[in-house]
This record gives C-alpha cells, structure tokens and sequence, in this order.
C-alpha cells in the first residue's frame, strides 16, 4: 500500500557536500513485513578525494527509529581506507567514480506495531579526513499510515412488544387409527393401533407435561375411504372420530369445551395426490372422472366399471390409508420476564420465545457466540419479522459473513437499525459512498452509533479500509 511518491533535494551545506536526490519512494507493509524503496541520484554526489557520504534510511515513528542498511559515496583516497577496513562501517558503498546513476534502495523489516504512522527518512552526513563530520541532515521519502480497522457499534435492534398478543402454537399430525369393518368402536391392543394411539399420545403428552404451557384446544377431523355408499362413509366417519375424542377424553379428562371434532365421509382429494403423483394407467381419465361426476356414489361406480384393474390396486393399496385422522393441539406459552430466565430457555427450548423475549435474554448473554447462535435460532422460527432479520444480519456481519447478512436484510425492513445495517454491510462491500448514504439516514432518525460510523468512514477514505 503506497502512502507517499517523494522527489526531494537535501541542500548542501557551504559547498561541502553536493545535493542528495531522490525519487519514487514507497513505504509499505505486506503480511508480516515493511519494505522500504527509493530511488537514490549517486551521480549527484561527488565527494571530494578523502570525503564520504553516506546515506542512513530509517523507519520513524515518534521516539521509535529503526536503521536500514546504510549507502556510502566515497572519494577516491576516502575509498582505499574503507577497503583496507579504516573508518565506519557501512552496508553498501561505491567509489566516487563507480558509483551508478540511480540506484535503486530497497530494504525489508519485520512490521512492528509502532510504525503503523511511520515515516521513511533519509539522513545524510558526510565527512572528511579522520572522519571528521563536516555536515549532516535529514529528509522525509515517504509514509505509511495504517489502513483503519472498522468497529462498528454492537447495537441490536429491540422488538416492539406492545404489539405481541398471546403466545401460540399447535402441534398436528395424522393417525391411521384402524375399526373393524363397518364398526366405530375403538381397540387399542389390536391391529398397528397402539403405535397409531402412541403417537396422538405422545404429541398431547409434549405439551400437557409442561408446566409452561396450557393446551386451549385439541381437533380431530376424521377421513374414511371412498368406497361402499357415501351415507354409510359419513355414518362411520363421524361415529369412528366421536370414538376417538372419547379414548382421548378418557385418558386426560380434558372439559368438553377443549374439543372440537369435524369428518369428511370420503377422502376424494387424498385420492387425487395420490393419482398426481403416480405413474398409474389411465391416472388422468381417472381424476377426470373425480372432477366430472359430482355424486359421490356415482363417481365410484363410474371408476369401477370403466378402469376395473385399477380401482382394485386402489382399493389395496391407497384406500386403507385414506383412512385416518388429522389432530391438531392448540396451546398457549407463559410468557417469561426475566433475562436469565429467558436465556435458559433459549438454551433448551427455544420455540417457546417470543422476539421479545430472544431480545429480552441478550441481557443475560456474556458470551458473543451465544449471542451469534440466539440470533441465528430467532431468525430461523421467526423468518418474516424484519426484528430477527435485522438482528441476525448484524449478528452475521460481526462474525464476517457477508452474504448471510445480505440475505437477512432483504426482510430487515427500514427501521434504523435496519438502515444502519445497511451501511455497515456497504462499508465491507467497500461501498463507501452507499455507506455513507445509509449512515446518514440512521442518524437523522437519531441513531447516535451512526454518528460514530461516519467518523470512522472518513478515516477509511482517507487511509483504507483493514481488512
């Protein structure tokens, strides 16, 4: 990174030595490094016979100086001493007469933190007999000046809780509970009936279990197969469901009012994804037929007589899965007001948060990765709310991922917070002036973390950007 281009002329004091010249100086720091050039006019210097030069770079900084091989222009009898190894020692030194016409210094360190606003000099003394120095000075070649490392602010965005109602949620499967032919009456020992009821069970017993939650209602809706007459399908349907919610009712004396029971007599539209999604013969003559022929009875007939083959592996092999129940439980969560308490149950139940409440457990967060993963959950069981958006992409853009945060404010809404996200994603896409754009409109909607921004955005223009 190249910080300075010099072209200078030391002047020469009463004659006794001529002008130094310099040209295209570079300071720069790369990986672990700082290399140092110059182009250096040796054809200027013209010392007299028993007269040196010699040319000390440095790397300063405040008190701190570091020496860089040195470069002498001796006269010819000052010449024959340096050989015979009479004098200072010097790293580089050419005869008045052998000297080249430019010579290009180059010259590498090892990069240490104090020269991060280091500059480049030169200091020149030249001398005479016995090495006594007649005169001395110094100019500067070149700068570096470290590129400025963005921090943006640690600000999350907090939710609006006044707008957060009761919080719910449902559980819902199906369960292919089996009857005996033609009858509604329930036995959980026979047939795949107790994993069936097992897994309507299991699902109740998540949430009755825990003291956190409180089930508000439970809905069956059950489904028989689309054969025999329809009123004999709705009879059992209805009666097999009825069944079922009393096999429930039995075991977990829920109120009455808890249930809500619903049936559909045959299961035609189970029947069409199973016939759009297969390869059997005359599928689409078949689901012609559902659509055309509005009595149910009829509909069946019709099938059976024209596609025999096909209405008997349907009969096999879909309809006793077209027998079954869908349940769903309703629930409400307690809602929990207290950092450390939200934060535990971050830890081992998260769906049980509302936004508010991941907000709300950042308080008791101390370590920044947890803090990371509480907003990678949020934004996961919350897709669309621009707060978990929002949150999340300044959580991805604290760890360096870019393309995450992008992607999170797509849905992050305008909000300030938002707007500022915005800025600190252009500031690493190297966007300064979009940047600058996004910091601004954050401010004026009274982000102070914005203000700060913008002072850092100046020192990047001016210096770069650390990456």
């Amino acid at each position: 990174m190249v910080f300075a281009v010099c072209f200078l002329k030391s002047a020469a004091q009463d004659g006794v030595a001529p002008a130094t010249e310099f040209g295209n100086a570079t300071l720069r720091v790369d990986g672990s490094r700082i290399d140092a050039t110059a182009e250096i006019k040796l054809s200027a210097l013209k010392p007299k016979h028993n007269q040196g030069v010699v040319l000390m770079p440095a790397i300063v900084s405040g008190a701190d100086t570091l020496y860089l091989p040195s470069v002498g222009v001796y006269g010819r009898r000052r010449y024959i001493h340096y050989q015979r190894g009479e004098g200072q020692q010097v790293q580089t030194v050419f005869s008045s007469s052998d000297a080249p016409e430019v010579y290009q210094y180059t010259a590498t360190e090892y990069y240490q933190p104090w020269m991060d606003e280091a500059k480049l000099m030169v200091f020149t003394r030249w001398f005479g007999c016995c090495d006594k120095t007649q005169g001395e000075n110094g100019v500067e070649l070149a700068r570096y000046i470290a590129p400025v490392e963005f921090v943006p602010a640690q600000v999350y965005m907090r939710p609006d809780t006044e707008g957060l109602g009761l919080k719910t949620g449902e559980i819902s499967g199906k369960a292919w509970v089996q009857f005996p032919v033609n009858r509604t009456e329930i036995y959980p020992d026979l047939y795949s009936n107790p994993e069936e009821l097992g897994k309507i069970r299991a699902s109740i017993d998540s949430v009755a279990n825990d003291g956190d939650v409180t089930i508000t209602l439970l809905s069956l809706r059950g489904y028989a197969s689309p054969e025999s007459p329809y009123k004999h399908n709705a009879e059992l349907a209805k009666g097999r469901t009825e069944s079922l919610k009393q096999y429930v009712q039995g075991l977990y004396k829920f109120d009455e009012g808890m249930f809500t029971t619903d049936f559909v007599p045959e299961d035609w539209e189970g029947l069409k994804r199973k016939l759009e999604l297969s390869t059997l013969e005359h599928r689409q003559d078949i689901l012609k037929i559902i659509d055309s022929v509005k009595d149910e009875d009829a509909r069946e007939a019709a099938i059976k007589q024209k596609y025999p083959q096909q209405y008997k592996f349907m009969l096999q092999e879909w309809y006793p899965q077209l027998r079954h129940t869908d349940y769903r439980i309703e629930y409400t969560v307690r809602r929990f007001t207290h950092p450390e308490e939200a934060l535990q149950i971050f830890r081992t139940a998260p769906n049980k948060l509302d936004i508010g409440e991941f907000y709300l457990a950042t308080e008791a967060i101390t370590d920044p990765a947890e803090l990371e993963q509480l907003w990678d959950t949020a934004v996961r069981l919350f897709p669309t709310d621009p707060t978990a958006n929002t949150n999340a992409a300044l959580s991805a853009l604290n760890r360096g991922d870019i393309q995450s945060a992008e992607r999170f404010l797509l849905q992050g809404g305008d909000s300030a917070q938002a707007t500022y996200a915005k800025g600190v994603l252009s500031v690493y896409k190297d966007d300064y002036d979009q940047a600058r754009d996004y910091f601004t409109k954050a401010s004026e909607a009274g982000m102070t973390e914005a203000d700060d921004a913008l002072i850092q955005l100046v020192k990047i223009e001016a210096h770069g950007r650390k990456k």
